[in-house]
């Protein structure tokens, strides 16, 4: 994680506080990151609020630096805590799991016709929801439309494959060959 939160976001962050912070309150500031942060992967579960528990450094040694963070709005005293609002997040870009791995991410649009041209997630979709051809179609591209709206990006088929089978059953309606919607939990068919 400290390969995103650099020294260019913790100046943001520090900027962004309410009231003036003295040197010594955002060395400590920037030492909580630091350790909390250092053996962290760039990931978003790892890129959430955290706490510091008091028991855990001398907090009465640095309790009025403390409060200058506080009222500048970066943490809030708890009783046994300090709690650590997530601000680094309005400064990192939050394509950062993408563009820290190394790996390509594909837009859903690049799978439609592997997707359409799967004869096993055709056959699915014809047993498990009766679908006829055309229905399968529609239905495909209806998953386009939507995965691509939120920009939903996969690394292999593999997982775009499988979120479309996920997408079919969570839906609470399908399209069926003449383009009015059917009910899936039911056995009403047009």
């Amino acid at each position: 994680m400290l390969t995103l939160i650099n020294l260019e976001v913790i100046q943001q962050i520090l900027k962004s506080s309410k009231t003036k912070i003295s040197a010594s309150a955002q060395m400590l500031y920037i030492n909580c990151l630091m350790h909390h942060f250092k053996d962290k992967k760039p990931t978003a579960s790892n890129n959430l609020p955290f706490e510091i528990l008091h028991s855990s450094f001398n907090y009465q040694k640095y309790y009025p630096l403390i409060c200058q963070l506080h009222y500048g709005g970066l943490v809030i005293l708890r009783e046994k805590s300090i709690y650590f609002h997530d601000l680094w997040n309005q400064y990192i870009d939050f394509d950062f799991e993408q563009k820290s791995s190394g790996v390509t991410f594909t837009p859903v649009e690049k799978y439609k016709d592997e997707l359409l041209n799967s004869s096993k997630l055709k056959m699915f979709a014809q047993k498990t929801y009766r679908f006829s051809e055309d229905a399968f179609i529609k239905s495909v591209e209806q998953f386009v439309l939507e995965t691509s709206a939120t920009e939903q990006t996969y690394q292999m088929y593999k997982q775009c494959a499988a979120h479309f089978v996920n997408w079919l059953g969570k839906r609470s309606t399908v399209i069926s060959p003449s383009g009015t919607k059917t009910t899936t939990g039911s056995t009403t068919y047009r």
